[in-house]
């Protein structure tokens, strides 16, 4: 377990937001994977640093506020920390909120992350990276 691997976690989710994506980059491996829950808007994978981002920045341009909420760290074994949270988000267009809850594996390479899965379930991302039976 690696407390550093926890914190390099919490300072990707911390740098992201809007204006602060270059910041966010700073932090993840070119080699990037990332893959989306069954239903998502936009399947995926994105594969590379740089498609992780474009879709990211698409994602963000949708809403005129974005904000990460109720962070928890539930599993932090070998390379992979688990992470659940609530994004509270205003759309852009509508001014709707809404509330999206997801569980994100994130995996450390080299001290950078390099592969998050992303799920609606805390056990979905656990049993992606193997860490459920």
């Amino acid at each position: 377990m690696s407390q550093e691997n926890v914190d390099l976690v919490l300072e990707s989710i911390r740098r992201f937001r809007p204006g602060g994506l270059d910041e966010w980059a700073e932090l993840w491996h070119q080699d990037t994977r990332m893959t989306m829950p069954e239903g998502f808007p936009e399947p995926g994978p994105f594969i590379g640093l740089d498609a992780v981002k474009r879709e990211f920045e698409r994602m963000i341009e949708s809403f005129s506020a974005f904000r990460f909420e109720d962070v928890q760290v539930v599993a932090n074994s070998g390379d992979w920390v688990v992470a659940p949270y609530r994004v509270a988000t205003r759309g852009q267009a509508s001014g709707a909120d809404s509330d999206v809850h997801l569980a994100v594996a994130y995996r450390v390479k080299d001290g950078l992350l390099i592969e998050s899965a992303v799920r609606w379930r805390v056990e979905e991302a656990l049993e992606a990276v193997g860490l459920r039976k």
